[in-house]
């Protein structure tokens, strides 16, 4: 998926970037919304303090064996401490993840499952670099800068892929739309595939030739994928049906 030094480094660079955006974006920011719906700014700084505290605290549980499952801390502190919590927060995540070593091994106990290391490492690879991207969106961050509301970190197209096809039965599972059996849907990009037939109660490994094939620059498809990209943006192209590429958030929402 990654190896362990260079998700160290992104979800360090990646980390350290949101935070000290957020914290040059000043007061104003705090209220402009997100590509996320009906997240603020503030709503998304106090998700990932949660979300970077919950990663920590798994690592810990693993580490020295206490009682799981991990559960995080949900930032009640006024606007003005959120920053420095957030600065907190990833030193703790970065001194965790410097703790480990290759090959890695044994389990991280989150809340929705007990994850094999590896995969859980690119958990919070996907977590870092989806969230700096959403940041950058909301502040129109310069092209170039570390993160770009169109573009995923380098190096994280793959672990950001092998969640996403990971956790498709899951998300699916509570979604309210369901396409008709035997769709199979695929998204496609030079390194990047995703796909997932709906056999009429479950997702699960793709059913023939795919209804629809979505394709793109991987950095398009997967923004698309998690929901951070309209179809209409001139970015994607669609083979098939383009109704059920259009619905393929319906069908497959969050995270």
């Amino acid at each position: 998926m990654i190896e362990l030094a260079a998700a160290t480094d992104l979800v360090r660079r990646q980390w350290s970037w949101f935070v000290d955006t957020l914290a040059a974006a000043g007061p104003d920011a705090w209220d402009r919304p997100t590509r996320l719906a009906d997240w603020t700014v503030e709503d998304l700084a106090r998700h990932v303090h949660w979300g970077v505290t919950l990663e920590e605290d798994g690592l810990a549980v693993a580490r020295e064996g206490g009682e799981g499952p991990a559960a995080g801390t949900q930032l009640r502190l006024p606007r003005e401490q959120i920053v420095p919590a957030l600065r907190i927060a990833v030193t703790g995540l970065v001194g965790r993840m410097e703790e480990l070593s290759e090959p890695l091994s044994g389990g991280v106990p989150m809340p929705y499952g007990e994850l094999p290391m590896a995969f859980a490492v690119s958990v919070f690879v996907m977590e870092a670099a989806l969230h700096s991207s959403d940041l950058a969106h909301a502040v129109a961050a310069p092209s170039g800068d570390t993160a770009a509301p169109d573009r995923l970190p380098q190096g994280s197209h793959a672990p950001v892929a092998a969640v996403m096809q990971a956790f498709w039965p899951v998300l699916a599972a509570g979604a309210a739309d369901r396409p008709p059996a035997g769709t199979t849907i695929r998204l496609a990009g030079p390194t990047t595939r995703l796909e997932a037939g709906y056999d009429g109660a479950s997702w699960g490994p793709p059913l023939g030739e795919p209804a629809v094939v979505i394709e793109g620059g991987d950095d398009a498809v997967l923004l698309y994928a998690y929901g951070r990209l309209a179809l209409d943006e001139g970015l994607l192209t669609v083979r098939g049906n383009r109704d059920l590429a259009a619905r393929l958030k319906d069908f497959v929402p969050g995270p």
